[in-house]
């Protein structure tokens, strides 16, 4: 909002320069707002608990309670984007550090510091009480998603025409500085204050743990003999996400991110079969030897079950061996359509959501060597997310 970019200490932008940057924005806002309403919906009011589909958020720590069922819906409302409740709880402490009544010098207001003519725009009443008000803060976190989401549509559209960095950090940018500010510098922003902003808000995040609805494994354990069919998934009903969160997993690499699709299946993977959470299971990886992998686009893991016949004991372990492995692939794939899953590589063969059927795999064209133990992914599981 190009008003926030005079509060805070932040860097006035003088008249003339302000009607220049409406007219260079003005086309992509107005884009984006179209885009809200058909993503957004309405606002649903806030209640005391959180019901999900698998793989949505249910709750958060380290938030204070009686907020916590509001960034939890607030997370809801654009994960493929990045916004997700870590980034809400996140920027809600730096903004006004959970104070309903927080004002700034330069009229920001409430948990969220929205500028006047920003809530006039983008307020919603998050509560359900008819009134949408910036010092309630089940108003104020409802309509801080409002704008995020807004925001991340247009910078998604920007980052297409331009625009360089990380979706996220320039959703942030633009809630800080304004949107013609990212527009103008091509990217976040050479201000301190804004840069600031991103970089505490993001080192900020893993404080909050989320916890996501999980899908029962119960159905896959009755499948454990062999690798099930399913129905088709259809790509199109999953939207392209950026690497938004730390990889989940104990095998991750330093500063390892992956998509918000690939971290709320892995974390149900963990939930769902424990046994299998060691150092060997990873998400995102370089993998410079194939060009064409998703673990350095984030939406891909490699879960250590074993069923190489080298070591017949091994692949009969009934935790960690052939028949769980069957029993975790074919849980992936019958809950495709709930995570996204495009395809899954175990024991010689691969399942692509197009067909809903398993094939035998051919090691990526040849890149692999599809008769070896760990070329074949007999000693783990490969699962892609779109």
């Amino acid at each position: 909002m190009l008003s926030r970019e005079c509060r805070n200490g932040g860097r006035t932008v003088s008249s003339s320069n302000r009607i220049a940057v409406l007219v260079l924005v003005a086309p992509l806002l107005i884009l984006s707002l179209l885009f809200s309403v058909v993503l957004l919906g309405d606002v649903a009011p806030t209640g005391g608990g959180t019901a999900g589909a698998a793989g949505q958020a249910v709750a958060i720590s380290g938030v204070p309670s009686e907020w916590a069922a509001d960034v939890v819906q607030a997370g809801n409302r654009c994960p493929q984007d990045g916004i997700t409740a870590q980034v809400i709880a996140a920027q809600l402490d730096q903004e006004s550090s959970w104070d309903p009544s927080a004002t700034s010098g330069a009229g920001a207001q409430g948990l969220s510091q929205f500028m006047p003519d920003t809530w006039e725009t983008y307020g919603v009443d998050g509560d359900g009480d008819g009134t949408a008000d910036p010092f309630n803060g089940h108003d104020a976190i409802a309509s801080q998603a409002n704008y995020m989401c807004t925001l991340a549509a247009s910078m998604r559209e920007a980052l297409t025409n331009g625009v360089d960095g990380d979706l996220v950090d320039l959703a942030l940018a633009a809630y800080n500085a304004g949107p013609g500010a990212v527009l103008n510098h091509h990217g976040v922003p050479p201000y301190s204050e804004t840069q600031h902003y991103v970089t505490t808000i993001k080192e900020a995040m893993p404080t909050y743990t989320v916890t996501h609805a999980s899908a029962s494994a119960s159905d896959a354990q009755q499948s454990a003999d062999d690798l099930v069919d399913t129905s088709p998934v259809d790509a199109g009903a999953f939207a392209p996400e950026m690497m938004s969160q730390p990889d989940p997993t104990p095998g991750a690499h330093g500063t390892a991110r992956v998509t918000p699709r690939m971290g709320a299946l892995i974390n149900d993977v963990m939930t769902n079969y424990s046994q299998i959470v060691n150092d060997a299971l990873y998400c995102w990886d370089a993998h410079t030897y194939n060009p064409t992998s998703d673990h350095p686009k984030g939406r891909a893991c490699d879960i250590p079950f074993y069923g190489c016949s080298a070591n017949p004991d091994r692949s009969a372990d009934p935790l960690t061996g052939l028949a769980a492995g069957n029993a975790a692939a074919n849980w992936m794939v019958a809950n495709a359509s709930t995570y996204g899953v495009h395809y899954v590589i175990w024991d010689g063969r691969i399942w692509y959501a197009s067909t809903g059927k398993w094939e035998p795999y051919d090691g990526a064209g040849g890149l692999y060597n599809p008769s070896d133990c760990t070329g074949g992914h007999y000693d783990h599981i490969h699962v892609s997310v779109f």
